[in-house]
């Protein structure tokens, strides 16, 4: 496959980006697949669901192009490390980024900076009572039950949402217990290990979804773009 040059994106030193990227269409043969490594097809194959090993490969084989714009090299050339908190990352780079998707879309952070980012699907929850127990803080629960106007699956998906998107960014609190982690629904700063982190809201989302992007205060504005499959095309 060939990826079609846009140029390298300019991504500063503060930079933050986003990449949004669509769910692939269904029935329609997944042409990104073919980027991925052996690693990658192998976990792909291991989802019971077709449609889940489907997404990830369309979502993976998406954040492949993306990351090669940066670092200009062909995609399905790119080789990612662990960390020890079991974060990915590009072999050779200094790059920082970081993906999570759902049924109906992927996001990709992108800096120079640590990053976590976090998109969530329409809540189904059967007992948002018992959800509230496992994500929210003893405050939390008490903002909770003073909410007017706001479902209560609403506010649990947009708090989980912060909580996440900070835990991956700070990259060694991923086993952390949310609910002994105070965010709220509103505070754009929270402390976690000793670090200041920022939550910024993703503003270009589907209404349906939920998105929220953390990386440490010297942050510039966050750029949000959008991921065009079209981007790739056969030999």
């Amino acid at each position: 496959m060939n990826f079609l040059s846009f140029g390298q994106p300019y991504l500063g030193e503060h930079d933050l980006h986003c990449w949004i990227i669509p769910a692939p269409v269904p029935g329609t043969p997944v042409r990104l697949a073919a980027l991925l490594d052996n690693a990658e097809q192998m976990k792909a194959r291991a989802f019971r669901h077709e449609g889940d090993g489907r997404r990830y490969q369309h979502y993976h084989g998406a954040m492949r192009c993306i990351l090669a714009l940066y670092v200009g090299a062909p995609p399905e050339r790119l080789r990612f490390l662990r960390e020890h908190s079991g974060k990915p990352r590009l072999a050779g780079d200094r790059l920082k980024f970081n993906l999570s998707h759902c049924a109906e879309a992927a996001v990709l952070g992108v800096s120079l900076a640590p990053v976590g980012v976090d998109i969530e699907g329409p809540a189904h929850f059967e007992s948002p009572a018992e959800i509230a127990e496992l994500i929210a803080s003893r405050r939390e629960r008490h903002l909770l039950a003073r909410l007017a106007g706001t479902p209560l699956a609403d506010a649990l998906l947009h708090l989980w949402c912060r909580k996440e998107a900070l835990l991956k960014a700070d990259g060694i609190a991923l086993m952390h217990e949310p609910n002994r982690l105070q965010v709220g629904w509103r505070r754009s700063r929270v402390r976690l290990n000793g670090r200041t982190w920022c939550l910024h809201p993703l503003r270009t989302l589907p209404a349906a979804l939920r998105g929220y992007v953390a990386s440490p205060p010297g942050a510039g504005v966050l750029a949000e773009f959008l991921f065009n499959p079209s981007c790739v095309v056969p030999e």
